[in-house]
């Protein structure tokens, strides 16, 4: 999981982890890799993609992480 507060800063951990995965032979697939914006207004959470080194990597609402559900509203009924 990498977080960030700009989609620039997100770029950056994005272009280190590539190349340290390429250093010990791991690939990072972007049809497995997803994409999650939080922020209390929920104009802001949009569930577009992020284009990263001309990557797009797919916008999601929710996902399980570690066996607990994350989602952009921190809503955690669904998993009650």
């Amino acid at each position: 999981m990498v977080i960030a507060r700009k989609l620039p800063a997100l770029e950056a951990m994005c272009v280190d982890i590539s190349r340290g995965a390429g250093r010990v032979s791991l690939v990072i697939k972007p049809d497995e890799t997803k994409y999650m914006r939080f922020s209390a207004s929920p104009s802001r959470r949009p569930l577009k993609g992020a284009t990263i080194n001309g990557v797009t990597y797919a916008g999601v609402a929710e996902f399980i992480y570690l066996g607990t559900l994350v989602n952009n509203d921190n809503n955690v009924e669904k998993e009650i």
